[in-house]
């Protein structure tokens, strides 16, 4: 719940302009939710990218608290052509003590 108050603002976000649900899956038996999303973020970017007023992402968390688990995956839709940011992050309970959350984060 705390990650999904954050959508579609947060004063604790204040560079996320935009939020659009595109997909919202919830399967009762099983307690997993899968929400797809673009994100629109503002930007101070350098100067080395001209005429960029803002970073467009599409990110789908995938929550099951059934397991106690989140994973969110989160690419980029600027500059395709350029470059392509994808990136994993998961959250689940600490397999040495359920009272810890462990976060692990890859990329590319």
């Amino acid at each position: 719940d705390a990650h999904l108050s954050r959508f579609p603002s947060c004063v604790h976000l204040p560079a996320l302009k935009e939020c659009e649900i595109l997909e919202d899956k919830r399967c009762a038996s099983t307690g997993r939710r899968c929400i797809r999303r673009r994100l629109v973020m503002g930007t101070e970017l350098p100067k080395w990218v001209p005429g960029l007023p803002k970073l467009d992402f599409e990110q789908t968390a995938t929550i099951s608290t059934a397991d106690r688990h989140m994973r969110i995956h989160s690419k980029n839709l600027f500059l395709t052509d350029q470059v392509n940011a994808d990136e994993i992050c998961e959250y689940s309970a600490h397999h040495m003590n359920t009272q810890w959350t462990l976060f692990t984060c890859s990329g590319s």
